[in-house]
C-alpha cells in the first residue's frame, strides 16, 4: 500500500513537474540589470605589469629616437656637395679624337 502510494505521488511529481517545466516562464531575455564591478586581481596585475612594460617601451623609443635626431643633426652637420667644373672641356667631335681603341660604338 505505502509503495503503491509513492509510486503514485512519484507518478504525480513527474507527470506534474515534467509537463509544467517546459510551460513555465523562462526568465525575461530582454532586460539588462547592473551587477556589482568585481576585479579580478590576478588580471589587474596582469594590468599593471603591461602598465610597466609599455612605459618602459615608450622610454626606450624616446631614447632611440633622441640618438636618431643626434645622428641626423651631426650627418647635416658634416654633409659635404659634390661640384664639378667642365668648363674648361670640349666636347670630342667623334671617334677619331680618341686615341686608341673606340669604347663606344654609336
Amino acid at each position: 500500500m505505502i509503495a503503491r502510494a509513492a509510486l503514485v505521488a512519484l507518478v504525480a511529481l513527474t507527470t506534474t513537474f515534467g509537463f509544467a517545466a517546459p510551460f513555465a516562464a523562462p526568465p525575461p531575455k530582454d532586460r539588462g540589470e547592473y551587477r556589482p564591478a568585481v576585479k579580478d586581481p590576478v588580471l589587474k596585475e596582469l594590468e599593471e605589469a603591461n602598465a610597466a612594460a609599455d612605459e618602459a617601451s615608450a622610454k626606450a623609443t624616446s631614447d632611440l629616437l633622441e640618438v636618431q635626431d643626434q645622428e641626423k643633426k651631426a650627418r647635416e652637420a658634416a654633409r659635404r656637395d659634390f661640384r664639378v667644373d667642365l668648363s674648361g672641356l670640349s666636347r670630342p667631335r667623334g671617334p677619331e679624337d680618341f686615341s686608341g681603341r673606340a669604347w663606344a660604338f654609336p
